[in-house]
């Protein structure tokens, strides 16, 4: 499968550093538990959230959507970015996406992966797409989950287009 590499400006990297501390300090404040016990308020927990912040710009960079990213807007629901999209960040190039059993399939997931510095865009499906059995497992662990590869996914030029014609891509 393909990947678009996404460079990130100084300025992007610091409003996603600026995001990855203010969810690390909120959750610290709130005591908030991880999901299938993964780090949280610690060091290891501050690199996924800096990695998640960092995936959410590349990911709002290459659709055009920059100007929705970090901004809570009680219609989107539990979501990254308009119109429904999550956007799930692995620490690593070689890793698969990662949904938990309890995610809402109607919610469209984007993979990215940042590693090094280096931010890539993988591609996206429908949750209901892809949350099937054979793509659970557990590797870490955790509890199960959906870990799917990157062979399952559609490509990014498909999902900017999607995006392109709700008008909402700047």
């Amino acid at each position: 499968m393909n990947y678009h590499v996404v460079d990130l400006t100084a300025q992007e990297k610091e409003i996603a550093m600026d995001e990855a501390l203010r969810r690390h300090s909120q959750s610290k404040q709130l005591k908030q538990k991880p999901r299938q016990n993964g780090p949280a308020q610690d060091e290891n927990g501050l690199r996924i959230d800096i990695a998640g912040a960092m995936g959410e710009m590349a990911v709002a960079k290459f659709l055009g959507l920059k100007q929705y990213v970090f901004v809570f807007n009680k219609n989107w629901g539990v979501y990254d970015l308009p119109p429904n999209l999550d956007v799930k960040t692995a620490q690593g190039h070689m890793r698969r996406l990662h949904i938990f059993l309890d995610e809402n399939p109607s919610k469209i997931f984007v993979h990215a992966t940042y590693k090094y510095e280096q931010l890539r865009v993988h591609g996206w499906s429908y949750g209901g797409d892809v949350m099937q059995s054979k793509f659970i497992d557990n590797p870490l662990g955790r509890g199960p989950s959906y870990f799917v590869t990157n062979d399952a996914l559609r490509q990014m030029d498909e999902l900017q287009a999607i995006v392109s014609d709700l008008g909402i891509a700047s």
